[in-house]
């Protein structure tokens, strides 16, 4: 489903986020996957072993990468917001 997100509305929800807007984030999002892209590649060499409460979390994300639990977004690349008892679009 996430197929459906093109790069251009990756960038207009992130030039309307609130961390862009406030001011917390740069204008550039090429900056912001920059300094993602040299974090990664830090963390991904770390030696020293992850806190238990960290594990767990990784663990968690890792099988829920796994599952059809991501967001879905509809063919308008709206996000799809889900609840118990319906779903519903921001459309």
């Amino acid at each position: 489903m996430l197929d459906t997100v093109t790069q251009a509305a990756i960038d207009a929800r992130y030039t309307n986020s609130f961390g862009r807007a406030a001011g917390y984030l740069p204008r550039d999002r090429k900056a912001v996957d920059a300094w993602l892209a040299r974090h990664a590649d830090r963390t991904r060499d770390r030696k020293e072993a992850l806190s238990p409460s960290v594990a767990a979390l990784k663990r968690v994300i890792e099988a829920d990468r796994t599952s059809s639990r991501w967001w879905p977004v509809c063919s308008n690349n709206c996000r799809v917001s889900s609840s118990r008892s319906r779903a519903s679009t921001t459309c």
